[in-house]
């Protein structure tokens, strides 16, 4: 008899994997929740389950899946993944105790689960089975009597901070962004701890979709703990998530340059890896003395726009940015005649080692006529200063050491509306600025 063994977290629900009726599931009427869960997860590579439940789930491995996040009320739990059906298909599947969930997903909505949610589902299943089992005289409930125990034992219970964290992670950050490279590190390093306890144990990774930043995470434990290299780990994830040409996982070029940072990172010695991050907690005060745009857009210099360069960071609990500086620049500044590159030298300061870089372009009203430009989409880009000087060096030192870096970043390798690669009118073909330590 395969028995799926409780947890000391509270008296629990054992399923009994022998007696689970998976063919009653099968034929019960479609409901019209699967449909449309079916419909809106269409594009990714969804594992099947036993349960006749609709889940938008992906194995990218036997121990780390990937979802869509879960949901708790109407209307949403009609198109997106309800929180009662991932926990009930996860304590049959692999176990009481034996899964933790990393939320990557820091937007809030109604519809999303609380701590408390998941508190309650997981008791709800969970709750006074031992008294049950006394009185039923067997060791081990089947799937029918697991439910009646579940529906029967439904009731709110305080949460246990204590116990709560071993359930789920949250430590999430803004969609279509990088997480700040410490965290990166703290989040792969929590999930290899969990995985490490016992070949049984899974980690679920959601952020909204289960794309950009789900990815991010999954394809840096891989690379980290499993050896793949970047481009293994790139494919890992993208054929484990979405079907045959649909995706290729994680796009966003400011994800996929933290990636590369992480490809870097590696290259290091355990020691110097330590070294690396303590650094980066510590030293939070850069210097930014010139951006130099090489060929940029002529229009910047004839007064049509109005134009600045906004310098930003992640707020404490990452749900938004905080502006450090924004730089306004004078149509003088600008040439109007094709050039090389032009250099914008004003020296600021910024106080993260994770900067954003948006450049912004408005039009100006000329005469009592206001020209609109539909094509103005405001690019940005990520960067840590830290790992591009790393990735410039080959070696971990410190920015003063040897003088200041050049960091430079194509047109191409900017981020676009709403993580999309639309980024509008072409301002430059490339930025440099130039970083050292304060």
């Amino acid at each position: 008899m395969n028995t799926l063994e409780s947890s000391p977290l509270s008296p629990l629900v054992q399923f009994d994997v022998s007696s689970a009726q998976p063919r009653r599931y099968r034929r019960s009427k479609l409901k019209p929740s699967h449909i449309l869960r079916k419909l809106y997860s269409a594009a990714m590579n969804v594992t099947k389950n036993q349960l006749g439940l609709a889940i938008d789930m992906s194995y990218i491995t036997d121990n780390i899946v990937v979802s869509s996040y879960p949901v708790v009320t109407f209307p949403k739990v009609m198109y997106r993944n309800k929180l009662s059906d991932l926990i009930q298909y996860l304590d049959y599947r692999h176990g009481v105790s034996n899964w933790k969930i990393y939320n990557l997903k820091v937007e809030l909505g109604p519809a999303d689960y609380k701590d408390e949610d998941l508190w309650s589902e997981v008791n709800q299943r969970r709750a006074h089975v031992e008294e049950w089992q006394n009185k039923l005289g067997v060791g081990n409930l089947s799937m029918d009597q697991n439910e009646e125990v579940a529906s029967e034992t439904e009731r709110k219970i305080p949460v246990n901070p204590g116990i709560i964290k071993d359930i789920v992670v949250r430590t999430g950050w803004l969609d279509h962004c990088p997480p700040p490279f410490v965290v990166l590190q703290d989040i792969i390093r929590d999930m290899h701890s969990f995985l490490d306890e016992s070949p049984s144990n899974v980690v679920v990774v959601h952020c909204k979709m289960g794309k950009g930043r789900s990815g991010t995470v999954v394809s840096a434990y891989l690379m980290k703990y499993k050896l793949y290299s970047f481009e293994m780990a790139m494919e890992s994830f993208g054929t484990g998530r979405f079907k045959h040409g649909i995706s290729k996982g994680v796009t966003i070029q400011s994800q996929l340059r933290y990636l590369m940072y992480h490809e870097t990172f590696l290259t290091l010695s355990q020691e110097t890896q330590e070294r690396f991050l303590c650094s980066m907690r510590l030293q939070e005060t850069f210097r930014i003395t010139s951006i130099k745009l090489i060929k940029p857009f002529l229009l910047l210099g004839k007064g049509i726009f109005s134009y600045s360069i906004k310098f930003q960071k992640y707020n404490p609990r990452r749900t938004g940015l905080i502006d450090m500086e924004e730089i306004r620049i004078n149509r003088d500044e600008f040439p109007t005649e094709p050039v090389d590159s032009n250099i914008l030298s004003f020296p600021i300061t910024v106080t993260s080692p994770d900067i954003r870089i948006q450049f912004l372009m408005h039009p100006k009203a000329i005469g009592n006529t206001s020209i609109e430009f539909p094509n103005l989409l405001d690019p940005c880009l990520w960067l840590n200063l830290p790992c591009e000087s790393l990735k410039l060096r080959g070696e971990f030192n410190d920015l003063a050491a040897d003088g200041p870096v050049v960091i430079s970043a194509a047109w191409e390798q900017l981020d676009g509306a709403n993580g999309t690669a639309n980024k509008g009118m072409k301002l430059f073909e490339a930025i440099a600025l130039e970083v050292s330590n304060v």
